[in-house]
């Protein structure tokens, strides 16, 4: 599983990508909190073990840049509280058929 420098596990959804942006409204940023650092410029790097590259961008509808790994936007699930190893977030459904999945080392 694939967690940020605290240990807190960060999830994608299937069928996101920087071309179709699934999570946008509100609501949804509110239980998908968006893994977001302070500028474009910050420096994310993966840890050893999770392939792809790390990037970041920044998203015009909110402000705030946002980081992705291999072009997948990446959040927390507001259910997991912040809690390290907690994941409960995996397999839950967003509006329609996506279905959000913990990122793996191996890819989800």
């Amino acid at each position: 599983i694939v967690v940020d420098n605290r240990g807190v596990t960060v999830y994608e959804v299937g069928g996101e990508s920087l071309a179709k942006l699934e999570c946008i409204t509100r609501a949804c940023l509110a239980v998908w909190q968006p893994l977001k650092v302070r500028s474009a410029s910050t420096k994310v790097t993966a840890a050893k073990g999770v392939p792809g590259t790390v990037s970041v961008f920044h998203r015009p509808k909110g402000g705030f840049y946002q980081v992705m790994l291999d072009r997948h936007p990446l959040y927390y699930y507001s259910g997991d509280k912040g809690k390290k190893g907690s994941a409960k977030g995996q397999g839950l459904k967003l509006q329609g058929n996506q279905t959000w999945h913990v990122v793996t080392a191996s890819g989800s």
